[in-house]
């Protein structure tokens, strides 16, 4: 019995960690988020509206709204079972992949742009006085070598 309260309160702890994660890169209200995560790392295939309200602690109408959202945003369908009104709820089978294409086209996007800023430094470099090149050197290093290291970090990864 103690095992299994330690796994709850870690299950919750995840849910939390994980919710507040999605809140901030997805832009998901709290409730929402939460949702999210809790469908993510339950064992059950999928929960019903009850289950979700109960493991949430939050009221019907909260419950209620951030499933429409999440629904109407693509992150979460329900399915019915046969005999039994009640709604079960899972992530969208496509959720995950458009989530991940948006965040490659972002790397790829953000890694053409990095490129084109060392090339432009590098012609630059050329053809500054000597002076003014002594003068960035420091910070020109530290620039390069970030821009440099994050393309690499980039690039290692085939999008």
């Amino acid at each position: 019995m103690n095992h299994q309260k330690n796994l709850e309160s870690k299950k919750q702890l995840i849910v939390e960690e994980y919710g507040a994660f999605l809140e901030k890169h997805e832009k998901l209200a709290p409730v929402a988020a939460r949702i999210v995560s809790l469908l993510l790392i339950d064992n059950k295939n999928a929960l019903t509206f009850d289950e979700l309200r109960h493991s949430l602690h939050a009221s019907k109408s909260t419950v209620s709204t951030n499933l429409k959202h999440l629904e109407d945003a693509g992150f979460v369908e329900y399915f019915t079972k046969s005999c039994d009104r009640k709604r079960h709820f899972q992530l969208s089978k496509s959720a995950c992949k458009n989530r991940q294409d948006e965040m490659l086209k972002l790397f790829q996007a953000e890694l053409s742009i990095l490129k084109k800023i060392i090339d432009y430094k590098s012609e630059i470099n050329q053809f500054s006085d000597s002076s003014k090149q002594n003068h960035l050197k420091g910070n020109e290093v530290q620039y390069s070598e970030y821009l440099t290291d994050l393309i690499e970090f980039l690039s290692q990864h085939e999008y």
